[in-house]
């Protein structure tokens, strides 16, 4: 299913831990084109609690589209998906067995935008309809 550049695979051993964060019954493992969630644009909170994030449009254009690209092939694919709602968690490596730093509820149109970065920690319950 969907574009060979987003990574989709099962939940392996170490993973499975993830089971008490969603309410969902099936869960899946999605990569970025670096098969690992890296591509995809993103955001870590930093000490005083915000989540600071500024490219310079002309010197980052590249930065810019290749994050673009990366959240429109997932973008993509969840839009095959026979669901009304997805969930999503960005789990960084050593992360693991953590709970989300923050909730929130966004649509594919959200990923779509040009400022969109998925927060270190991010739960996400993504309105695909």
């Amino acid at each position: 299913m969907g574009d060979p550049r987003v990574n989709v695979q099962d939940l392996k051993e170490p993973e499975l831990w993830t089971r008490k964060i969603f309410s969902k019954p099936e869960i899946q493992y999605i990569g970025s084109s670096t098969h690992c969630g890296c591509a995809f644009p993103s955001v870590m909170q930093d000490d005083s609690g915000e989540w600071s994030y500024w490219l310079d449009p002309v010197n980052d254009a590249e930065v810019i589209a290749s994050s673009k690209l990366e959240c429109e092939d997932l973008c993509n694919l969840l839009a095959q998906l026979d669901e009304d709602e997805i969930e999503l968690y960005g789990v960084w490596a050593g992360n693991e067995d953590k709970q989300p730093l923050i909730r929130e509820e966004i649509s594919l149109e959200d990923i779509r935008a040009d400022c969109f970065r998925f927060k270190e920690g991010g739960f996400y319950r993504v309105k695909l309809r």
